[in-house]
């Protein structure tokens, strides 16, 4: 009965950093799996451009979050406290 719900309804991803690329799940996907079929070569390869990837999903997303608290100050008063919500997300990216 499992695996003909698993087959019917798939699974659903759900990962902690939710700013990571679907490609990058994808690729980090190809990797595990290099690396349980004992892939060596391939598995250095998709290490390296899961590294790349990931980091720059990270820097598209600080960038995004960095815009925000910019356009949130350049509004004025009013949206200072938009920026201050914003600022423990931004200084978190590591």
């Amino acid at each position: 009965m499992n695996a003909a719900a698993m087959a019917t309804l798939g699974t659903v991803q759900h990962t902690k950093k939710d700013w990571l690329t679907a490609e990058t799940l994808d690729l980090i996907q190809l990797k595990r799996s290099a690396r349980l079929a004992g892939n060596s070569s391939e598995y250095k390869q998709f290490t390296t451009r899961c590294k790349e990837n990931v980091n720059r999903d990270r820097q598209k997303w600080a960038d995004d979050i960095a815009a925000l608290a910019e356009r949130a100050l350049a509004r004025g008063q009013n949206h200072e406290r938009r920026f201050f919500q914003l600022l423990p997300t931004a200084l978190s990216w590591t």
